[in-house]
């Protein structure tokens, strides 16, 4: 591709520095080749820990082109921030990932603007390995295969384990 690249600027609303940082560095060594129409894209990303900073760049006069917005933080939760985003009249290409995806929290997402609305890793990692120790059968028999795993119990609590492989 021939000429500058054009800068895809994404915002990132996010508490959780290891993960804004580990997403940060990804987009940092990305580069998209748009063929059809002989554009590379590159990103430029910046962090904010709560929708205030956030929301006080845009009116400091900062632009972007994506916003990666959790639900949970200090302050405004991520609705809030759609919501001040609408009555402020921006159009910015928000998904929203967090840790406490549920159907009605991603119904009202999009209502207040979302374009999409992803459940985080963090909260996949937690699920997947909430159990400390392997899971114990409920029986002394050995379940066959396919069977539900519903019958596991986690060794350290005799809770269920939702242990997803």
């Amino acid at each position: 591709m021939s000429g500058q690249p054009q800068v895809l600027r994404v915002a990132m609303v996010d508490d959780e520095v290891p993960l804004s940082l580990a997403v940060r560095r990804i987009l940092a060594k990305y580069r998209v080749s748009v063929e059809a129409v002989g554009v590379d894209v590159v990103y430029a990303t910046a962090h904010f820990g709560d929708g205030e900073h956030f929301l006080e760049s845009l009116a400091g006069g900062a632009e972007y082109d994506l916003l990666l917005l959790d639900l949970k933080l200090p302050g405004m939760n991520g609705l809030d921030i759609l919501t001040e985003l609408g009555k402020q009249g921006h159009l910015l290409l928000t998904i929203m990932v967090t840790a406490y995806a549920t159907f009605e929290t991603a119904v009202q997402a999009t209502k207040l603007g979302a374009y999409d609305f992803l459940p985080s890793l963090s909260h996949q990692r937690s699920s997947a390995t909430r159990c400390a120790k392997p899971p114990i059968s409920s029986s002394s028999a050995a379940r066959p295969a396919g069977s539900p795993k519903s019958s596991a119990k986690c060794a350290s609590t005799s809770s269920p384990c939702s242990r997803t492989s």
